[in-house]
């Protein structure tokens, strides 16, 4: 978001961001407003402490509060004809579509993801289909998500964050060192599958997990960890969870980032893995598998591209990656930058 926030400052200068779920710290706090930049101010909303009830009713209630403060937050700063880009996200829909009732104002959508093809929830799905397609105009994060959720209506890409990085740190030169810096969940396959790969890798790698997870899931890492560096000799560490410059010099110290969710779910087919554009913007070579958002892209010739989950043929993929080719990914998504900022002028002039 701090992208896009600039992005935009690029394009038309002076905006006003709301967050809808306050600080976030779970305790009771009021409303902030601070400024991001001189042409940009942020607004957090007050929040009540979270109750932690499990109670279906007193959730209900504590939702409907949420929404009552946010849309009378909204009416307020809204006016007729702004424009008010909105991060797509289902506890936003009800709101926004009782606001547009009451106002018109042209609404551009950020959809990332169909988030019910996670959950797999149809009527949820559909809920959240229709809403999308009430938007005048859309930033998408894959050509695959336009095609299938536009109607002819203005929109521009963005995969991610295209701020290339300054270099901070360089890679050792000990060992070709691979890194895999995501969600630790195992539903969506990305740290499994890394390390799975490792089994077919030998002492020249070493593979840096960045991420965290519960105490069930950092289990179930360690020990998939320990069964492959055993197999292979491949070293496997987990590395911690790094924020910041400390993430970015981190981050630098690899040679090649991996993105390894699994090719064949439902959210895979449409959601562009962010990491990418991390890994690409810090200068790291890329291998990831062949989802159709990364297939269909502008990067594609750019990465290492894997067909089938099966840890042979990620190992094969980061095997083929010549660190000694030349490269220059920070020019990729300078190049990117620019063309984003291009077409958020022309969508927003739409």
């Amino acid at each position: 978001m701090n992208y896009v926030i600039e992005a935009l400052n690029e394009s038309c200068g002076k905006i006003e961001v709301l967050s809808p779920c306050g600080k976030g710290t779970g305790e009771k706090t009021p409303r902030e407003v601070s400024k991001i930049n001189e042409n940009t101010t942020l607004t957090y909303l007050a929040s009540e402490k979270k109750s932690g009830s499990k109670n279906s009713i007193i959730k209900l209630i504590e939702k409907s509060k949420r929404e009552k403060t946010l849309f009378c937050e909204l009416d307020e700063l809204i006016n007729e004809g702004d424009t008010v880009i909105v991060y797509h996200s289902l506890a936003l829909i009800d709101v926004l579509k009782k606001l547009r009732k009451k106002k018109k104002f042209k609404l551009v959508l950020q959809v990332c993801e169909i988030y019910a093809d996670v959950t797999e929830n149809k009527k949820i799905r559909k809920k959240e289909i229709d809403f999308i397609s009430e938007a005048d105009s859309y930033i998408f994060s894959s050509t695959v998500l336009e095609k299938e959720l536009n109607r002819d209506k203005p929109y521009a890409i963005c995969m991610g964050t295209y701020r290339s990085e300054p270099v901070l740190s360089t890679p050792k030169n000990d060992k070709i060192h691979l890194v895999y810096a995501g969600t630790f969940n195992p539903k969506k396959g990305g740290v499994l599958n890394a390390i799975e790969c490792a089994s077919y890798l030998d002492e020249r790698y070493h593979l840096h997990l960045l991420g965290k997870g519960n105490d069930q899931v950092t289990s179930l890492v360690t020990m998939k960890s320990i069964l492959a560096s055993e197999k292979s000799g491949c070293t496997i560490t987990q590395d911690g969870y790094f924020a910041g410059d400390e993430y970015k010099k981190v981050l630098q110290s690899f040679h090649i980032g991996i993105s390894t969710q699994n090719v064949n779910d439902p959210f895979s087919k449409t959601s562009f893995p962010s990491k990418i554009l991390s890994y690409l913007a810090n200068g790291l070579r890329v291998v990831s598998g062949g989802v159709l958002p990364v297939v269909n892209s502008s990067l594609k010739d750019y990465l290492s591209i894997y067909e089938a989950d099966m840890p042979e043929a990620i190992a094969q993929a980061i095997k083929e990656v010549d660190l000694n080719a030349p490269y220059n990914s920070r020019g990729l998504i300078d190049d990117l930058n620019n063309d984003f900022v291009k077409s958020l002028k022309a969508l927003l002039s739409a």
